[in-house]
């Protein structure tokens, strides 16, 4: 069974918001577009997201396209810390929070079976950073996203 690679976007939907009114947070809200050259991992040929903040929620929608396969997620979460449901895809649960000036979030689906943790942050040059892991049955695997503002 294959990674489900870019459906970190429901996890990295937390991920890439940031609370503006804390001043300890960074911003993440706005426009990114994946710099592929820069990313390693699994990651698709082009993808762009638009990350939003609205209290204690982060929305994030993603598209991607590897190919000729073109993608679109979207997901949101509650940054309390604790697991939550996900709606709709593979369903499962996601818990997101911040981490000092790092947001991190962990997901679980197929029945506990696929686990995906994501650290987010900003970089000194303004770019947002993912450090994945994911471990499935099959095994492993570690990816580094950088993120552009657009």
């Amino acid at each position: 069974m294959q990674f489900k690679s870019f459906q970190l976007v429901i996890a990295g939907a937390a991920l890439l918001a940031a609370s503006a009114a804390a001043a300890d947070k960074p911003a993440f809200a706005g426009t990114w577009r994946l710099d592929s050259d820069q990313s390693k991992g699994d990651a698709p040929s082009w993808a762009s997201m638009v990350v939003v903040q609205k209290g204690h929620w982060f929305h994030m929608a993603q598209n991607d396209k590897d190919g000729r396969l073109v993608r679109s997620f979207e997901g949101e979460c509650k940054t309390d810390g604790r697991f939550h449901p996900v709606q709709g895809g593979d369903g499962g649960s996601i818990a997101c929070k911040w981490d000092g000036s790092s947001f991190t979030t962990q997901q679980h689906w197929n029945d506990n079976h696929n686990e995906r943790s994501v650290q987010t942050s900003l970089d000194p040059d303004g770019h947002l950073i993912q450090e994945i892991h994911e471990t499935a049955p099959e095994g492993s695997k570690d990816s580094h996203l950088v993120w552009k503002r657009q």
